[in-house]
């Protein structure tokens, strides 16, 4: 908890609030003007402080005593942080064949056109984003679970694979639902109810494949919490007299 609060003091500090949301154009602006000015150095310093924002939300959002305990340790951000992205990614390889298929039978198929079509594209950053979200989640929860209970691996295994399915289907179902959506505007159903009811069909089958995939990444959601670097040994005083 002391690193947390030091977290949040140097947050302060640096002038950056970190009881507020981080806008969703902060990430689009650091790129663009990264791409402008070619300044390495200050776009790593940016994204620093906006890590530094993000560490002190997440402590101050998680209401679990050991996962708190655990989340005020920056290693551990950091690495819950690097499985949500891992496992985010890899989640996105079935939903890229699907893509594939999906949005040339639009535009070539159904004859609206590539610029038409490419609007299916829409949805998967909110899907991305839910899916990291999860899995940072779960990985935070695996640790808490080996931090409590080292002697029950495999109820904390488990526990990681009803997380990783969860993850999982919440991003299949998300993204093939809201595409769903997006097709009302090309084919739609007779009815809005009718066209819903397709499209959360649709979304099911999406989130269970998604789910099967994610099986195979439940490892990731359980991760032993990073070891404490050593404390640096104090350097011996010299004598007055050397």
């Amino acid at each position: 908890m002391k690193q947390a609060k030091e977290q949040s003091e140097l947050v302060r500090a640096e002038g950056l609030d970190d009881t507020k949301p981080l806008a969703p154009w902060v990430g689009p602006l650091l790129l663009a003007h990264l791409a402008l000015t070619r300044d390495v150095r200050q776009h790593r310093l940016w994204r620093r402080r906006i890590e530094s924002v993000r560490h002190s939300r997440a402590v101050a959002r998680e209401r679990d005593a050991t996962k708190r305990r655990l989340l005020a340790s920056p290693r551990v951000f950091r690495r819950i942080r690097r499985t949500g992205r891992i496992a985010a990614t890899m989640g996105m390889v079935p939903a890229l064949f699907w893509m594939s298929w999906l949005i040339p039978m639009y535009a070539v198929g159904h004859g609206f056109g590539w610029a038409s079509a490419l609007a299916y594209l829409l949805p998967v950053p909110f899907a991305f984003k839910l899916s990291r979200r999860l899995w940072e989640s779960a990985a935070l929860s695996g640790m808490r679970d080996l931090e409590v209970a080292p002697h029950r691996p495999l109820v904390a295994l488990q526990r990681a694979f009803k997380r990783s399915i969860g993850a999982g289907f919440a991003f299949g179902f998300s993204l093939v639902f809201l595409q769903g959506l997006i097709s009302w505007f090309m084919t739609p159903a007779p009815t809005l109810l009718a066209e819903l009811a397709i499209d959360t069909l649709f979304g099911i089958g999406g989130g269970m494949v998604a789910a099967v995939t994610a099986t195979a990444m439940a490892p990731l959601a359980l991760q032993p919490p990073p070891q404490a670097l050593p404390e640096p040994e104090p350097t011996p005083l010299l004598d007055a007299g050397t």
